[in-house]
């Protein structure tokens, strides 16, 4: 498989998220969320990704939208948009 499908597949709406999510508490499987704007990716959201990695199972990226983060940061931002920072958080490992 091509590593865009890969990427692709950790993308969720919200709708078949909480499908997801509800099969994985089926099976009892641990469930980690944090979200965030991610707008300009750097060391800091990295250790918070990591550390959420490190408590083992399924982690769960909320990704805020580029009209979230206008109100939050002004008219000027987001200066990475919603898709190209869901692909970036979906190609970390």
């Amino acid at each position: 498989m091509s590593h865009l499908k890969q990427v692709n597949k950790k993308i969720f709406t919200l709708s078949n998220l909480i499908a997801e999510v509800n099969e994985w508490k089926k099976s009892k499987q641990k469930i980690i969320f944090t979200n965030g704007c991610f707008d300009i990716l750097h060391r800091g959201h990295i250790e918070v990704l990591a550390q959420a990695a490190n408590l083992g199972g399924k982690v769960v990226v909320g990704l805020n939208s580029d009209t979230s983060i206008q109100k939050l940061k002004g008219k000027e931002r987001p200066i990475v948009n919603e898709q190209y920072r869901a692909i970036l958080l979906a190609s970390l490992s």
